[in-house]
C-alpha cells in the first residue's frame, strides 16, 4: 500500500514538474481541493457539525461579499480563485480550463497567457467588490469561491483572437467560439436578474470583459502582461535564492559536522567485522549470534 502510494505521488510530481502551464495549475487545484476535504473531514471528527475548519478557511480565503472592507485581505482577490464549492464545481472548471486554456496555450505566448489568466480573476474580483461596496445590486452573503471568471477571460481572448475555431459540445456538436462566447454572455446577463445567481453573473461577466479588454488593448501596443511578468519574475528569483540560501547551509551543516566521527565508527566497524570473521573460523557461521549475523550482514552491502 505504501509503495502504490508513494508511486502516486511521485507520478503527480513527474507531471507537475514536466507538464505545461495548465496542467500544473490543474494538478494544484485538486491539491487544494484536497485540503477542503480534508478539512471538512477533521470538522466532522473533532467538532461534529459546528465547521470550524471550513469557517476560518471561508473568512481568510474566499471572496466576501460583505460591505466592509479589511485591507490586508487585499490577497483574497488571487486566492479565492483556488478554491471550489463542490467536486461538480471543480470538475467543469477542469474541463473548461483545459478545453479553452489549449486553444491559446497552442497558439499564444505564455508569457500573456499567464497574466491573462490570473489578472482576469482579480479584475473580475474587484468588479464584485465594487459592485458589494456600493450597493449597487443586493448580493448574497455567500463568499465566492472558483477559477470561473479566470477561465471566462481565457474564453473572451481566444473567442477575439480564433473566432471561428471549433469547439466540440458535449462531444456531439462543433460550436465556433465566438457564438459559445455569446451564448455565455445571454446566460451571465440572465444570472444578473435573479439574486441567487447575481454574484456569479458579475464574477463571469467581468472575466469576460477583461478577457475582450487585454487582447483588445495588446493589439494596440498596450501590454497589460509586462509590469505582472515583471512582478511574477522577482517573486520567484526571491523564492529560488533563498531556497539556494537554505539549501547551502543544510549542505554546509552536513559536511562539516560527521567527518571525523565518521572515519572513527569506519574504523571500529573494520575492528568489529575482523572479530566475527575470526569467530567464524575458529567456531563456524553458526556460532554467532543473531546480532552479529544481522551487523556482519549489513557490513556486506557496504
Amino acid at each position: 500500500m505504501k509503495l502504490q502510494i508513494s508511486s502516486f505521488l511521485n507520478a503527480i510530481k513527474n507531471r507537475f514538474k514536466h507538464g505545461d502551464f495548465l496542467i500544473r495549475i490543474i494538478l494544484i487545484y485538486c491539491g487544494v481541493y484536497f485540503v477542503q476535504i480534508s478539512l471538512n473531514v477533521f470538522d466532522l471528527i473533532l467538532f461534529k457539525d459546528s465547521r470550524i475548519l471550513q469557517n476560518v478557511l471561508e473568512q481568510t480565503f474566499y471572496l466576501s461579499s460583505k460591505t466592509e472592507i479589511v485591507p490586508w485581505k487585499f490577497y483574497t482577490l488571487l486566492s479565492y480563485q483556488f478554491f471550489h464549492d463542490g467536486i461538480l464545481h471543480l470538475l467543469i472548471n477542469i474541463l473548461l480550463l483545459y478545453f479553452f486554456g489549449k486553444v491559446l496555450l497552442n497558439n499564444y505566448p505564455i508569457k500573456k497567457l499567464v497574466p491573462l489568466y490570473f489578472l482576469g480573476g482579480i479584475f473580475a474580483a474587484l468588479l464584485y467588490r465594487i459592485v458589494c461596496q456600493f450597493s449597487f445590486a443586493y448580493i448574497p452573503p455567500s463568499p465566492i469561491v472558483g477559477a470561473s471568471a479566470s477561465i471566462m477571460a481565457l474564453l473572451a481572448a481566444s473567442s477575439i483572437l480564433y473566432p471561428d475555431y471549433k469547439i466540440k459540445l458535449f462531444l456531439i456538436l462543433d460550436i465556433p467560439l465566438k457564438w459559445l462566447t455569446l451564448s455565455l454572455i445571454v446566460l451571465q446577463l440572465i444570472y444578473l436578474g435573479k439574486s441567487e445567481t447575481i454574484g456569479t453573473g458579475i464574477i463571469h461577466l467581468g472575466g469576460l470583459l477583461f478577457g475582450f479588454a487585454y487582447v483588445v488593448f495588446d493589439k494596440k501596443g498596450f501590454a497589460i502582461y509586462r509590469p505582472f511578468n515583471q512582478v511574477l519574475d522577482y517573486l520567484l528569483a526571491f523564492l529560488k535564492f533563498r531556497m539556494n540560501s537554505i539549501d547551502t547551509r543544510k549542505h554546509a551543516w552536513k559536511k562539516e559536522k560527521p567527518k571525523q566521527e565518521s572515519d572513527k565508527i569506519s574504523e571500529i566497524d573494520q575492528d568489529k567485522i575482523d572479530a566475527i570473521l575470526d569467530k567464524i573460523s575458529t567456531y563456524g557461521y553458526e556460532s554467532l549470534s543473531k546480532l552479529e549475523k544481522d551487523y556482519l550482514f549489513r557490513a556486506s552491502k557496504n
